[in-house]
């Protein structure tokens, strides 16, 4: 019953522990014979510091955004507040995260769709920025036709930004009727886009 599965248990961490501190043992020159031979009691104050755990990183969330620009203006979102995104109630691109099986440019132009109902006859890469939180794949594209066309799927504002705006790292929501900041990696990426040959 219940104390057999609990005997069971203690003996697996009596051996675990047991055969962490052999290794540690021979490591340091200890006689791996007086490990072995050592109580469980002899071993509870070490027990403190149990063997180490090996660490191992998750793969980076990869994202797919569009630079999507009219002459000298490019298309942002004013990201919802919500609490957990990335950038909430900052301007950013158009674009997401790969679903299994997509390639970023599949993705951007299925996020696209969904965002503001627009699919751009081509999009080109320009960059893929990699930091410790994730893969960014950086595609531009023109956005023709008027942005009356556009329909909000996602976020609580969009608009054309101007580069003062860009340089300035704020721009002014219709909607919300305030000044709201762009977020750093997405003005970064705005920034060597315009400066690029």
């Amino acid at each position: 019953g219940f104390n057999e599965v609990r005997q069971t248990k203690l003996i697996g961490i009596y051996t675990a522990f047991k055969q962490h501190f052999m290794r540690t043992a021979l490591s340091e020159g200890s006689s791996p014979y007086y490990v072995m031979q050592t109580p469980l009691n002899a071993l509870t104050p070490m027990l403190t510091s149990p063997p180490s755990i090996p660490s191992f990183s998750a793969p980076l969330p990869i994202v797919a955004v569009a630079i999507l620009y009219q002459e000298d203006r490019y298309l942002l979102q004013l990201r919802d507040n919500i609490p957990g995104i990335a950038y909430p109630d900052h301007w950013g691109f158009f674009g997401g995260h790969l679903e299994a099986g997509e390639s970023p440019e599949q993705a951007l132009l299925r996020e696209l769709i969904e965002e503001i109902g627009y699919q751009p006859p081509a999009v080109y890469p320009f960059r893929t920025y990699e930091t410790e939180i994730s893969v960014r794949h950086v595609f531009h594209a023109p956005l023709l036709g008027s942005t009356d066309r556009l329909v909000l799927g996602e976020g609580a504002d969009f608009k054309l930004v101007s580069v003062p705006e860009i340089e300035a790292g704020e721009a002014y929501s219709e909607v919300l009727g305030q000044l709201k900041p762009l977020g750093n990696a997405h003005r970064q990426i705005l920034l060597d886009f315009i400066a690029a040959p």
